[in-house]
């Protein structure tokens, strides 16, 4: 194995500064961490001969160590003797006892030291044998890291990195000379020493510190990797003797920061099986030490019982004395860390697994695919660091040397994936190539893995809304999580994978896309003008809504519904903001016409949303609810909890809830066996006849009651005869001429239901007051209408059984109708005349021409059949008449005018006169 690139050689030419002279005055020490000057990046050491506060009281022993140690900075020529003199002259200085002690910057750079002492031991990793000058070395950084101040974090990472490398590349211990005096020995004293210097590095103030122990644990880690099984022989070893050392120390410093517990835990277990003997024993002890510290320092966070902590402690420490094989089990080792890791951990405990796979040994695959499948083994613990296992997973999934090793690759991913869907599915999104679509197939190939995933997915489609539940009208743009789960959803869509379990979510899921369209189609406005400041717009969603719809509606088999509503244009309205509820409606059509077999699950899930209360997408899903109703299997589910819901529904001021209030009635009253709920809904329709002021929801309602009133049996109580007949009366001089001809229309319809029957009186007198309306209307300037009322009458004439009416209905033409029909009305009506007459006062205000001329005609008509005068009703229609002699229409002033002389001059005379008069009248009239 090739040395790691994280040893950074530290060239310090430490002679090259011979040639300077010698300045007069003592450089201070470099600040730590900060970049020196090029020609100041080597200070010389200096001691400090002219100061009298320290030379006196230096020792003979002490200024010769100083000496020597000038000597051989500024020396060119450093054989060993002069190596190891200078080692020993440093370690003198460190171990002395007096004024050097705790002062040594004072005397020396201590920077200028470490740098001296890094440059040593790569020189020695450049011989192929070890010198006595490494283990010398090693040693006397030891002794210098104890010297106060201590050494700085980036000093003892850099002393960590080269000593180190120095041991673990020397060449196998077996190829030495086994003379024990000769190179077997030096190393065996190297290893004592790069131990003595690590131990020696960890104790910062008789506490260990464990953020030391990381950048030991990083530094080794990469060799436990090496192909050569004496560098991972030393490399464990070395780990084993720190562990042992660290699991002495019962307080340890910065333990909450040690953030390689798993990948240590990973790379051990992966050892434990090592083809080495001696590989695994020192793995396995390591592993023992590592458990030991982890319990002891985490038993508080434990979920676990104190008696059970200190039974796996009793455990551990058994194996730490007699080394049974318990501990080379690696199911057991990854069973018994995995209570104690972080979700974190357990992370980069597979991820270290993970990588190791892609090596080309059989055996290795082996083992890190059996501890793989042990971490996620049932019931799955939860994981942290998601998508760089995703990452790893994709990275490697085409690089592993054996098929099984791929197959069992994927069953990972399915297991991670329905352990941790929502991240695994953010990471996918974060690939945009081949591979991409390579994962999706992979994850759409399992059945429970399809239905986590689409499960996550309708939850983040649905926060849509849940926001609007909860912000109310406040309108944000859609949050970058539901943007993803649009696409992701797409994606998974295209896979043949997914369709088997698509159908359980498809009514959930179509609902979730409509409302998301509603939402961003609300949007729309705000996107716009942020555009015009300026701003940047939100994400356009609406093509990829629009895609992922009719994505979702073939895979459940209905190709042809989205053609059907791909020419009705039903796509297109769906996006625009005037057109959307009437691209929803085309869409519940074809649902009915194209998709029966959802319909029924639909809108159940609708009636619950609607059940829990309003929101802004109240109106998109009762658009949706309504046209459900269309369908038969829809209308069989139909029970008093829906009618419940329905008549709720009016106590909206919302004008649009009203009218499709009405719609879903009028669906209703499509099919059979539908009329107990029609009628009970009756008040609902009337209420919107009475008090609605859109006329297309009148109209609507007028509709409705033209359908209750045809399917219902007028001989029961449960038709509202006379409520239905007040509440029509009013349009019937409406100003909107499709108000008049439906509520003319609906009235007559009414009439004919009542056929033969016995009117009550009540019912009766309502009718007789529509007499009066209707008969002035057969003059309406709307021909339909015309015509409406005189079908009207002649059904009104049937229930009051007035033979005459009708047959002068029947057989009078056109020309001279009204007035024919208005004497027989008189004729037939003689004793309601007084209510003809009030009535007709009534449209001498009319806006229309020819209705305020047949008033003016049927008022001395009715004058007429009066049989006694009440003075004041007559002045009362003196008084109309003259207001109507200034009529803008001339003829209506004429006939006005003329109307109001006959009257007076009948008045004028006396009683048995007002006949002949009358006649006249009559007969000059016609």
């Amino acid at each position: 194995m090739e040395r790691p690139s994280s040893i950074l050689k530290l060239v310090v030419v430490a002679p090259q500064v011979r040639s300077e002279p010698e300045s007069s005055e003592e450089p201070g020490p470099p600040a730590s961490g900060t970049d020196q000057p090029e020609e100041s990046a080597q200070p010389t050491p200096t001691l400090l001969g002219d100061s009298q506060a320290f030379s006196p009281e230096l020792s003979s022993e002490e200024k010769a160590a100083l000496d020597f140690i000038e000597t051989f900075l500024k020396s060119e020529n450093q054989d060993e003797t002069s190596k190891l003199s200078f080692l020993k002259s440093v370690s003198l200085l460190c171990q002395a006892e007096g004024v050097i002690q705790g002062h040594l910057e004072s005397f020396c750079s201590k920077e200028v030291l470490v740098q001296t002492l890094q440059a040593l031991i790569l020189q020695e990793m450049d011989n192929f044998l070890p010198s006595s000058v490494l283990p010398q070395t090693l040693l006397c950084i030891a002794d210098l890291s104890q010297v106060k101040p201590g050494l700085h974090p980036l000093q003892k990472q850099g002393l960590i990195e080269v000593s180190i490398g120095s041991l673990f590349s020397l060449p196998c211990i077996i190829l030495l000379s086994p003379d024990p005096v000769g190179p077997a020995a030096l190393y065996i004293k190297t290893v004592n020493a790069l131990s003595t210097l690590l131990s020696a590095l960890l104790v910062e103030n008789s506490k260990l510190n464990m953020l030391v122990l990381q950048d030991i644990v990083e530094v080794t880690l990469p060799w436990l990797a090496s192909d050569k099984v004496h560098e991972r022989a030393r490399a464990v070893g070395t780990l084993a003797q720190m562990l042992k050392f660290v699991d002495d120390y019962p307080v340890l410093k910065h333990m909450d920061l040690f953030s390689l517990a798993g990948k240590l835990t990973g790379s051990l277990s992966l050892c434990c099986i090592d083809l080495s003997q001696e590989i695994c024993l020192w793995s396995s002890q390591a592993l023992s030490y590592f458990f030991s510290i982890i319990t002891r320092q985490r038993y508080t966070s434990l979920k676990t019982t104190r008696v059970d902590h200190w039974r796996l402690m009793r455990d551990c420490e058994f194996q730490k004395n007699i080394h049974s094989e318990w501990f080379t089990n690696t199911e057991d080792i990854v069973l018994l860390f995995q209570k104690f890791l972080s979700p974190e951990e357990r992370a980069d405990m597979l991820l270290a697994v993970t990588e190791s796979m892609r090596d080309a040994s059989r055996h290795n695959s082996w083992v890190a695919d059996m501890i793989l499948h042990v971490v996620l083994k049932p019931p799955l613990p939860r994981i942290g660091k998601v998508p760089e296992l995703v990452r790893a997973i994709n990275s490697h999934l085409q690089n592993f040397s054996y098929p099984w090793i791929q197959k069992d690759m994927q069953k990972i991913f399915h297991l991670l994936t329905q352990r941790h869907p929502e991240d695994v599915i953010w990471t996918l999104m974060e690939y945009q190539d081949l591979d991409e679509q390579e994962l999706w197939r992979i994850l759409a190939s399992d059945a429970k893995t399809n239905q986590e995933v689409l499960s996550v997915l309708k939850k983040k489609l649905w926060t849509v809304l849940a926001h609007e539940t909860e912000e109310g009208d406040s309108r944000e743009p859609l949050q970058l999580t539901t943007i993803q789960a649009t696409e992701a959803l797409s994606k998974l869509l295209l896979q043949a994978g997914c369709r088997r379990e698509v159908p359980a979510f498809y009514p959930t899921l179509l609902v979730a896309l409509l409302y998301q369209l509603s939402f961003l189609v609300a949007c729309e406005d705000r996107e716009k003008s942020q555009e015009q400041q300026g701003e940047p717009a939100s994400p356009d969603l609406m093509s990829c809504t629009l895609q992922v719809l009719k994505t979702l509606i073939r895979c459940v088999g209905n190709g042809d519904q989205v053609t059907y509503v791909q020419l009705h244009g039903g796509w297109n309205m769906l996006s625009g903001q005037q057109s959307h509820l009437k691209g929803i409606s085309l869409l519940g059509r074809s649902m009915v016409e194209k998709n029966p077999r959802y319909n029924p699950s639909l809108f159940r899930l609708l009636f619950q949303i609607l059940q829990e209360g309003s929101h802004e997408s109240l109106v998109p899903t009762m658009t949706f609810f309504t046209e459900l109703l269309r369908s038969s299997d829809v209308a069989a589910l139909v029970d008093e909890s829906i009618i419940g819901l329905m008549e709720s529904w009016m106590e909206a001021r919302d004008p649009a809830v009203h009218l499709l209030t009405l719609r879903a009635v009028a669906n209703l009253g499509l099919h059979q066996n539908t009329e107990g709920y029609l009628l009970e809904l009756q008040p609902v329709v009337l209420s919107c006849c009475c008090y609605s002021k859109p006329e297309a929801t009148t109209r609507e309602a007028l509709a409705v009651l033209r359908h209750i009133i045809h399917m219902a049996d007028p001989r029961g109580q449960a038709l509202h005869t006379l409520e239905i007949a007040a509440a029509l009366h009013p349009f019937f001089d409406d100003e909107s001429e499709d108000l008049r001809l439906a509520a003319i229309e609906t009235y007559g319809a009414l009439m004919d239901r009542l056929r033969g029957l016995y009117l009550e009186p009540r019912v009766r007198r309502q009718v007789l007051s529509s007499l009066v309306p209707l008969v002035l209307h057969l003059e309406d300037e709307n021909v339909h209408v015309a015509q409406e009322c005189r079908l009207a009458l002649l059904h009104i004439a049937d229930v009051l059984f007035w033979a005459k009416l009708r047959r002068v209905l029947t057989h009078v033409l056109a020309q001279g109708a009204v007035w024919r029909v208005s004497e027989s009305l008189l004729e037939e009506g003689k004793r309601t005349a007084r209510l003809f007459l009030s009535q007709t006062l009534g449209f001498f205000t009319h806006s229309q021409a020819s209705i305020r001329r047949v008033a003016v005609w049927f008022v001395g008509l009715t004058i007429r059949h009066l049989d006694v005068q009440d003075e004041g009703e007559l002045e009362r229609v003196f008084v109309a008449l003259r207001r109507l002699q200034g009529d803008p229409d001339l003829e209506i002033s004429c006939l006005a005018s003329q109307t109001l002389l006959i009257l007076e001059a009948r008045e004028k005379q006396s009683p048995c006169c007002r006949g002949l008069a009358s006649g006249f009248s009559l007969r000059r009239t016609s």
